[in-house]
């Protein structure tokens, strides 16, 4: 078992994709406790995908890891403050 997983976001983290993603943590992640999101290319996010990245958070912490969103544009910052979950997904 990998200490920490690896993940590439795709442009789109919505509703649309969210059994796609959902699928990928599912595969990608496995047992790792720690996992890594590169979150450059993410043009669109909404409450749907927001979600499915608080899940994984609460999974990584369970097992005792961490999560770290890196190279987030703007405006997934925005949405995510204005969600209510910038100490969260910070």
């Amino acid at each position: 078992m990998a200490d920490t997983a690896t993940i590439t976001l795709a442009s789109d983290l919505t509703i649309a994709k969210a059994a796609d993603l959902q699928q990928t943590f599912i595969n990608d992640v496995a047992d790792a406790p720690s996992v890594v999101l590169h979150a450059e290319a993410v043009e669109r996010l909404d409450t749907a995908g927001l979600q499915l990245l608080l899940a994984l958070q609460k999974q990584c912490q369970s097992r005792g890891g961490e999560m770290q969103v890196k190279d987030m544009q703007h405006s997934m910052q925005e949405l995510i403050q204005l969600a209510g979950c910038g100490d969260i997904l910070a």
